[in-house]
């Protein structure tokens, strides 16, 4: 198990992030082609096993050292030996690509939803050609006597239906444990994300007080705004924004502590990638123990790892507490995160010489 967890934080993740780049418009919608793909792989000598495993690792290794190695020698040897405008720049492109594989997740999500769409489109307008029409028999034809009862009764069901209370007896789950599903734990989930993410970017501008070095140019022209928007702005990314002074030794403490505080989300965020990964490998070993090839075929390409690789979105196999916990530490959470990382990256003091936080 180990070796396992290892393998998928050290191989396989970076392998997802490498596919945002090579195949950015490439989805997969059906396992038409993967099921071809995985017998061709079943049938291969071990001379070609071996060479498609080294392309693997010749493609996935360096995006490991991208994502892992360079980010730590960039802050312990490289920014403390550089002057300010060099380091300003090199952190600039660092970001600058981070931004990148956002923007391609981004533009492989597009084309996820804009290629399953025209997919289930086209199943449903085949389905609908292939539908012989029915032929009536003139011997089931109604007349208009009929036709006129069938409508009395329609309107006066319709009527009937329209001032019936609804049943107590509702298909809804959160309704049927007698939660109201617009206060359903998921909607509140998506309700107070979204709530954070506005008060977040709204209140970004004031996210500082008036700078006390101003050389008062614009005097009688400056706005200040209330203290309340700066205080809201710094709660959101918990932070207080008025220690914010490298000469303060409460700041360094507490940049320190959420900088901790960040790395710990992000752990728990890569642990729980690491659980659904093994679950997920140990079924699909399981019903290939079993002999059931089809089933593990199917079993595999709605996975997790197969929704990453094939494009198509749809992982069926992730629980609801899993969902919640990446939907709040990704989504919800994911600005005050990416903050407290990037601030220990202030520099500090220390016996004259100016150096990293981190």
């Amino acid at each position: 198990l180990p070796a396992v967890a290892g393998a998928s934080i050290a191989l396989f993740l970076p392998a997802f992030f490498l596919l945002l780049l090579v195949r950015s418009n490439t989805v997969e919608t059906d396992d038409t082609k993967f099921v071809v793909r995985a017998e061709k792989i079943k049938s291969e000598t071990k001379k070609k096993h071996t060479l498609r495993m080294c392309r693997f690792l010749g493609r996935t290794l360096p995006m490991f050292a991208l994502c892992a190695i360079w980010p730590a020698f960039l802050v312990a040897f490289l920014l403390p030996s550089m002057s300010y405008s060099s380091g300003q720049w090199l952190l600039s492109l660092h970001f600058a690509l981070v931004f990148l594989f956002q923007v391609m997740g981004t533009v492989r999500a597009g084309q996820s939803w804009k290629q399953s769409t025209e997919a289930a489109q086209k199943k449903k307008l085949k389905k609908l050609a292939n539908q012989k029409p029915k032929k009536k028999d003139k011997k089931e034809e109604t007349t208009p006597d009929e036709k006129k009862k069938e409508l009395e009764e329609f309107y006066s069901t319709f009527h009937r239906t329209k001032h019936t209370p609804p049943s107590s007896k509702h298909p809804n789950e959160d309704t049927a444990l007698g939660v109201d599903p617009a206060i359903s734990v998921t909607n509140v989930v998506t309700a107070l994300s979204l709530a954070l993410e506005f008060i977040q970017l709204a209140t970004f501008p004031f996210q500082g007080e008036k700078d006390e070095t101003d050389d008062g140019d614009d005097e009688g022209n400056e706005v200040v705004p209330p203290k309340w928007l700066s205080k809201m702005h710094g709660v959101s990314y918990g932070v207080d924004f008025s220690a914010f002074n490298a000469d303060n030794y409460d700041f360094t403490v507490t940049a320190l502590g959420g900088g901790w505080v960040a790395v710990g989300f992000v752990v728990i965020l890569l642990l729980l990638f690491v659980r659904q990964f093994c679950v997920e490998l140990r079924m699909y070993g399981l019903y290939l123990n079993h002999g059931n090839d089809k089933a593990a075929n199917a079993y595999f390409f709605s996975s997790l790892t197969g929704a990453v690789v094939y494009g198509h979105g749809n992982a069926k196999w992730i629980g609801g507490i899993t969902r919640k916990a990446v939907e709040l530490i990704a989504d919800a959470l994911y600005l005050a995160i990416s903050f407290q990382l990037v601030r220990v990256l202030t520099c500090i003091e220390v016996g004259g010489d100016v150096v990293l936080l981190a």
